[in-house]
């Protein structure tokens, strides 16, 4: 992945194949979607590449209790941990 495509990967409508547009496949919406839902888990997502491999490293925090959860609260009908 060149590396002025990795500083907008995450950008919405971003495709990295230029042969590839939105009526042969692909709205270039999947990994800024990615980037949403790990945000709003409180994670953060990263991508690094050189020449034949590109790494995407994903960081959720560890809640241990439904406080420290971003979606559960002392009041949820149910928790695991």
């Amino acid at each position: 992945m060149p590396e002025a495509l990795q500083a907008e990967i995450f950008h919405r409508f971003t495709r990295a194949d230029p042969g590839r547009s939105r009526r042969t496949g692909g709205t270039g919406l999947g990994l800024a979607i990615v980037e949403a839902v790990i945000t709003a888990h409180h994670g953060t997502i990263t991508v690094t590449s050189s020449p034949g491999s590109t790494t995407f490293l994903l960081r959720l925090p560890l809640a241990t209790t439904p406080d420290e959860h971003p979606i559960l609260h002392k009041d949820a009908d149910s928790y695991s941990a």
